[in-house]
């Protein structure tokens, strides 16, 4: 099923992104050890992934789905993150809600982008700028010879490394020889 690209669901996703960038400068400033570091650049990614997606979306290229796909999977592996790493009381709650009312809505729907067909756009017609060939300087007198291709069975004859040869130690000689 071929479908338009929609104009609010890239203003969703450009939206979503951006508001990840003041809560990305908040984890920042608390970030504490390699853990914490881990969830700031966990979140930048997924910015980067939901705005590129979303400009992509809106300019109805089909580069927004490996875009729109890479954002679920870091907002599902958020979610779950969040939830697991977040305890008891309220702090579970409060993921529990993000994973539920945010970022798993939020994968499915970038999930559901990265699926689908885009229409094609209408081709426009491009000014071209290409000089007439006489408009060209001569680049040089000298002729220009083929170089001759390799045939295809001189690609193949290359001998395989035995596998001896591969995993031995530096400086270890391989217990078989290799043939010239």
């Amino acid at each position: 099923m071929e479908t338009k690209p929609s104009r609010p669901t890239a203003l969703l996703l450009t939206v979503t992104g951006t508001l990840l960038l003041p809560w990305i400068v908040v984890l920042a400033a608390e970030a504490q050890g390699l853990t914490g570091w881990a969830w700031v650049v966990l979140d930048v990614a997924e910015a980067v992934f939901l705005l590129g997606a979303g400009r992509l979306l809106r300019a109805g290229h089909a580069l927004h789905r490996p875009f729109a796909a890479a954002a679920a999977l870091l907002l599902t592996a958020d979610a779950w993150f969040d939830v697991r790493s977040a305890g008891h009381g309220s702090a579970l709650l409060v993921a529990v809600a993000m994973a539920v009312l945010a970022e798993i809505p939020l994968a499915v729907l970038c999930t559901t982008l990265a699926l689908r067909t885009t229409a094609a756009r209408p081709a426009t017609a491009r000014p071209t700028t290409a000089l007439p060939v006489t408009a060209l300087p001569a680049v040089s007198a000298v002729p220009v010879t083929a170089v001759p291709a390799l045939p295809m069975t001189a690609m193949l004859a290359v001998p395989a490394l035995p596998m001896t040869a591969v995993l031995a130690p530096v400086g270890h000689r391989p217990a078989v020889a290799l043939a010239a």
